[in-house]
């Protein structure tokens, strides 16, 4: 005689119906990549950046919001060696003036551009997000 199958738990009441879409959100970032193994997306995380120069690890988040206001801002990427199943995703959310981001890679290159030259993003909303393949990075 087979025995019932076991009933999933209730979620306790605090968890809101937005934590639950969060939550699925982030499951299907690492289900639903149709890659091998699943990407790491850098904490699944959502931060916003101001400062002149953002050195962004593999605890940063996975987007990083910049508002260029009162300075263009630099974003360092971290070694593309340790990034390999990261990604990266850069958006321009608040132009101030000609201010712009600059996507910096510590070494090797960007999309065949020399890391250190870096990508620049000047359009406000624009984004790009960068995956390393543990040598260069590439837009994606």
């Amino acid at each position: 005689m087979s025995q019932p199958s076991p009933a999933l738990p209730i979620p306790p009441k605090e968890y809101s119906k937005s934590y639950m879409s969060d939550l699925l959100k982030i499951l299907r970032l690492y289900f639903d990549s149709g890659d091998q193994e699943p990407e790491l997306y850098a904490m699944c995380g959502v931060a916003t950046y101001t400062a002149a120069t953002v050195n962004l690890g593999l605890n940063s988040g996975e987007v990083s919001l910049i508002d260029t206001t009162s300075n263009a801002v630099t974003v360092n990427l971290p070694a593309a060696k340790d990034s390999v199943n990261y990604k990266f995703t850069v958006k321009l959310v608040v132009k101030g003036g000609a201010n712009a981001v600059t996507v910096k890679a510590p070494s090797g290159n960007i999309d065949g551009t020399a890391g250190g030259t870096g990508i620049v993003i000047s359009t406000l909303y624009a984004k790009s997000t960068f995956k390393s393949d543990g040598i260069n990075y590439w837009q994606i």
